[in-house]
This record gives C-alpha cells, sequence and structure tokens, in this order.
C-alpha cells in the first residue's frame, strides 16, 4: 500500500520513558481530534463518495506503540471525527511511529509492514481489507495516474465543467458509470441513489425551503438549468437490491428508505418475486422515472424544443451489457441495435391514456 502525501515528515525519535508513562495518561480526546482534523485536511478530500459510504460509522483505533499513544476516529456525516473511548473499535492498527512515517512518506507499502510485522491489524478483516484498498487506490491515484491528467483537471478547473450528461444512476457498488460509458472527467453530471429514482417535482417549494426529495431534484435542476445538458441517462441495473425490496420491504428502523421506495411502487408487478419479475420491474422502474422527469418544467420544455434528449438504460451486470429502452419498439434492447433509444418514452404515446410504464 503506497498512500504517499506530498507532505516533507522529519523521522521522531521515541520519548524518554517517563514521558511515555505520561503520554498514556492522558485522555484520548486531543490526539484524536488532531487526528481527525489532520486527516479531513489531507485524506478526505481525496476519499471517493462510495467508499466514504463504505467506511463510514465505523471506529478505527491507531495505536503509535512506542509513543503509548492512543487516538480513536471515525468517518460520520461526511468528515473524520474523534470517537469515544467506551465505542466498540471495528479495527485496530498499531505501529511503531517510524512505520507511519515509512508509510506517509511512500518509502515503504503496507504489506511490507505487515510481512515485517513493523504494522498489525485487529478485529475486523473485511473492513481492514477495504481501507488498505482505499488508501491504495487514493495512493495509486495521486501516483501514478494524476500526472497523466493534470494538464485535463487543471483546463476544468480554469474553465469550469461543460458535461454533456446527466447520469441519474443507482448507488448500487457494481455499478460505475465512467467504466460504463467510457467517458473521462468534467463528461458526465452524476447523481446516485437507491434504485435510480426521480422524485416528483415539487414547484410549490418556497425561496429557501427545502422540498421534500430536494438532493436529486436539485441535481436535475442544477444540469438542465446552469449546465445545459443534452442528455439525461437514467440508469437501472439487474439484481437491484432497491427493486427487491419493493417486493421484500424493509424494517421498521428505515423510515427514510421506505419513504424513498414508494418511488417505484408503481412499477411493482402483481406476481411473486422471480429473476423474470424483478428484471421487468427494474426495467418498468426506469420507464417510470423518465415518465416524471417530463414533470420538470426545465425538462420538457428542453425536450419540446429538440434540445434534450433522454435515455432508459438497464445494465446486465453479469453480461456486461447496456439494455436501452427503444421507444418504437417498446421495450428494453441490446445498445448494440437499439435504433430509437433517446427521445423518451413518451412521444410514441402522446395523446394516449395509457401510461408507458404500463405498456411495458
Amino acid at each position: 500500500m503506497n498512500t504517499s502525501f506530498p507532505i516533507r515528515l522529519p523521522a521522531v525519535p521515541p520519548p524518554p520513558a517517563a514521558l511515555r508513562t505520561l503520554i498514556a495518561r492522558l485522555p484520548i480526546q486531543p490526539p484524536s481530534l488532531l487526528l481527525a482534523a489532520a486527516l479531513n485536511r489531507v485524506l478526505r478530500p481525496r476519499l471517493p463518495a462510495d467508499a466514504a459510504l463504505e467506511l463510514a460509522d465505523h471506529t478505527v483505533e491507531i495505536e503509535v506503540r512506542d509513543f503509548a499513544l492512543r487516538c480513536r476516529v471515525s468517518l460520520h456525516d461526511g468528515r473524520f471525527r474523534s470517537a469515544p473511548d467506551h465505542r466498540p473499535v471495528a479495527l485496530r492498527i498499531v505501529a511503531e511511529a517510524a512505520s507511519y512515517l515509512r508509510l506517509l512518506r511512500g518509502d515503504d507499502d503496507a504489506d511490507r509492514l505487515f510481512f515485517e510485522r513493523a504494522l498489525m491489524m485487529e478485529g475486523d478483516t473485511e473492513y481492514g481489507l477495504l481501507l488498505k484498498n482505499t488508501l491504495d487506490a487514493i495512493g495509486r491515484f495521486h501516483d501514478h495516474t494524476f500526472p497523466g491528467v493534470q494538464d485535463q483537471f487543471q483546463h476544468l478547473v480554469r474553465d469550469g465543467q461543460h458535461p454533456t450528461i446527466l447520469f441519474i444512476g443507482c448507488s448500487d457498488s457494481r455499478l460505475v458509470p465512467y467504466l460504463l460509458t467510457g467517458t473521462g472527467p468534467g463528461e458526465l453530471f452524476i447523481v446516485r441513489n437507491v434504485g435510480a429514482f426521480v422524485p416528483p417535482y415539487d414547484g410549490g417549494t418556497k425561496r429557501g425551503e427545502l422540498a421534500g426529495f430536494h438532493g436529486t431534484a436539485a441535481a436535475i435542476e442544477y444540469a438542465v438549468l446552469n449546465l445545459k445538458v443534452a442528455h439525461i441517462v437514467v440508469c437501472g441495473h439487474s439484481h437491484c437490491g432497491g427493486v427487491r425490496a419493493l417486493y421484500e420491504g424493509v424494517g421498521a428502523d428505515a423510515p427514510n428508505l421506505n419513504a424513498w421506495l414508494d418511488l417505484g411502487r408503481e412499477a411493482v408487478l402483481p406476481v411473486q418475486l422471480t429473476d423474470e419479475a424483478l428484471r421487468r420491474t427494474e426495467q418498468r422502474a426506469v420507464v417510470l422515472q423518465l415518465e416524471r422527469l417530463m414533470d420538470y418544467p426545465m425538462v420538457r420544455r428542453q425536450v419540446d424544443a429538440g434540445q434534450l434528449a433522454l435515455h432508459g438504460w438497464h445494465y446486465v451486470i453479469e453480461e456486461g451489457e447496456v439494455h436501452v429502452f427503444d421507444v418504437l419498439v417498446g421495450a428494453f434492447v441490446p445498445a448494440s441495435s437499439a435504433e430509437h433509444s433517446g427521445t423518451g418514452p413518451f412521444l410514441p404515446f402522446a395523446g394516449d391514456d395509457i401510461s408507458p410504464v404500463d405498456a411495458w
């Protein structure tokens, strides 16, 4: 694991025994606050959103063995925070100061230090592997990937972003928009949520107030009104846990998830859940979101003017194939053979009483 950061770090000799004893008696909160502040400054800006979600709300204890110093931090509400001493620890990392410095300077990687027993992890091994892989990826991006695209990022900072596509996708970790579309930085404006759902347009919200489902709706408004995107893609996928939950339900301790799933209930079929029913419901849910998009005045205005096209996608994970909603066929077909996948689901049904969701 190479997690080098652009910081010059001097060697720190271990303290005398008397000072070490004093440090061991200090409360854990002050050093934990300092570590959390450092992580928020150095690591948090480089932490991908999906990794932050997976790492959140687990307490990690870091012990500097030769200093008798312990810190406890957790990632909560998007920021690293000090964790109280009484909270259960998911992962405990133990090493001497010199080993931590070797890691931070990029002089060594975690695998070698583990092999040498200079760095030890105790606790949830799966969480430890996730943390290690995340830091590996961050280090690789900074040291190997970023130098090759630095000019491109500087151009995007200097001239601003001008994406042409709003990508509304499911939060599922198996759905990777940039891999799926072959796009790069600055080309997609992405909003992700459970199920790739679009909330109803709330035109009654007063200025300064928040609508019930404001996050996704705000992204749609910003993409169309400010970024002037030419395409909106709604991308569902196979084996969607959110769509499955429409049939199986979720616990009473998840009221927000229950409310959010209401946005997909119209796509549910009156049948027992099977693989085929799940696939059909996933696809029906995509069409339902395309319908809702047309209730956004700025979306309808741009579509009617021929300046915006809507696309419904269903990504079949196990096949690596995107099926798109072909509005003339009225069905999802492999993207390689679709001829009419970008005019939205509404035109063939204009003037009809039947909904395209019901037709499909």
